[in-house]
């Protein structure tokens, strides 16, 4: 990449770049820790960039695949540098990037004082996004018992996740699905209904929040969806803040978050440049993962 403005010039992400990254991402308050950057690099190592200028890191975006769609989980540039085409810049070379792709959708979630910087980049908003948050009690982080309805679920069962991802979600994401797994076997459930799954629920933990999400289900319902979640708060710890992610168009998952004592506590707005079709999410996208709103 030998693109530059005011001094500054792209070259694609490293390991070694994630901690100045994050420390410019909380210099806004995000409050990420570096285990998620790391797990978007582990998902998708080739499309993230890092804007410098001599030995300093000045901004970057962070970028995940799937398919033919690109999810962006982070675009920042450091206070000094802004208002200089830097994150013109990165936007560019993200969208000629995916262009020679053939990814047909790029999305973002941004905070509202962000909305016209992505439009000026043929972004526009397709839907809202609330962010659900709870700090687990005692009575809730408890043994859970697996049966018929509520089982684990592993690597060995990626066919079954990622068929039902597909037709609920219209999502080709296994790099995403098989990546949460793998990290994190004993976070994984599955909903079963005679005997076939019939939805999931994949969470993260890192030392600042447990993240919610992906969670699809083929049949979207309170009572079930409410077994699902309280099922997945029983394998983590009392004290611990759990997330989710969740369209505020979605009045089953808001129903269930607000019956067990979530709050929202912000809103983002989905936001997307496409060649096709844009589209909310449909009913059955409860939560979306982490790095799929960063």
């Amino acid at each position: 990449m030998d693109q530059h403005a005011h001094g500054a010039k792209l070259r694609r992400m490293e390991r070694k770049d994630l901690q100045p990254i994050l420390d410019l991402i909380n210099t806004e308050g995000w409050e990420y820790h570096i285990s998620e950057m790391e797990r978007i690099l582990s998902v998708d190592p080739e499309n993230s960039i890092v804007a410098y200028s001599g030995a300093e890191i000045i901004g970057g975006i962070t970028v995940a695949v799937s398919g033919k769609r690109c999810v962006l989980g982070h675009v920042i540039v450091k206070d000094g540098w802004r208002n200089k085409r830097i994150g013109q810049l990165m936007m560019d070379q993200i969208a000629e990037r995916m262009d020679s792709r053939g990814v047909e959708t790029i999305e973002a979630n941004a905070v509202k004082a962000a909305v016209q910087f992505y439009k000026r980049h043929d972004y526009h908003i397709v839907e809202e996004v609330d962010t659900y948050d709870k700090i687990l009690g005692d009575n809730e982080a408890t043994p859970v018992s697996f049966g018929k309805e509520i089982r684990a679920l592993s690597v060995g069962d990626m066919d079954e996740i990622c068929r039902l991802d597909r037709e609920v979600t219209g999502f080709d994401r296994p790099n995403v699905i098989r990546q949460i797994i793998s990290e994190f076997p004993s976070m994984a459930i599955g909903f079963y209904k005679g005997g076939k799954l019939d939805g999931f629920l994949l969470s993260r933990v890192n030392p600042i929040m447990n993240d919610l999400g992906p969670w699809v289900m083929a049949r979207p319902d309170m009572d079930d969806g409410a077994k699902m979640l309280r099922s997945t708060m029983a394998l983590m710890k009392a004290g611990q803040r759990v997330l989710g992610g969740v369209s505020a168009n979605n009045t089953f998952i808001r129903d269930i978050f607000l019956s067990l004592g979530y709050k929202a506590i912000h809103k983002q707005y989905r936001m997307m440049r496409s060649k096709g079709k844009t589209e909310p999410f449909r009913p059955g996208m409860m939560t979306i993962a982490a790095f799929e709103f960063g």
